[in-house]
């Protein structure tokens, strides 16, 4: 099993050819309060692999420096959980579509997905930038010099 995720402005799957289309894919600097956002999720599976009845897959936002979730208004963890995809197929796909005007702190950031009942994790980082946009950490950030928000 393999697990891919993606960070994009926007994305949806087309019905009628499963194709993912998407705007800013794998952008990884954003600003306060944040714009919507769209997260891109690829599921491979061996011939003979298949989920588990309860698998689900579960995202949250962290922060880079804590470790710790982040809490939407200080109280709610900013995240989802759905369902793993039935079915015979060896691929599955999702899109998972926020609207923004949630207020963040400026900082480094990034999304875990996982599949539970199963090792798979990947990490996708997010820079957050203040209203004084600092060119400098972003061209830093997309160099990958920072070593904590490298995918696992």
């Amino acid at each position: 099993m393999k697990l891919t995720a993606l960070n994009a402005d926007a994305a949806q799957i087309d019905p009628a050819s499963g194709k993912v289309h998407a705007l800013g894919i794998g952008a990884q600097t954003t600003t306060t309060p944040l714009p919507p956002l769209a997260l891109i999720i690829i599921i491979d599976l061996e011939p003979s692999e298949e989920f588990g009845k309860s698998s689900s897959i579960r995202g949250m936002l962290h922060s880079a420096d804590t470790g710790k979730p982040f809490l939407i208004d200080g109280e709610r963890p900013f995240g989802f959980s759905t369902p793993a995809p039935t079915g015979g197929s060896d691929r599955a796909v999702l899109t998972l579509s926020f609207t923004g005007g949630i207020t963040i702190d400026p900082g480094n950031y990034y999304w875990e997905v996982e599949i539970t009942e199963t090792p798979e994790k990947v990490r996708i980082p997010m820079q957050v930038l203040g209203p004084d946009i600092d060119e400098t950490a972003d061209a830093s950030l997309e160099a990958g010099e920072d070593s904590q928000l490298s995918p696992r």
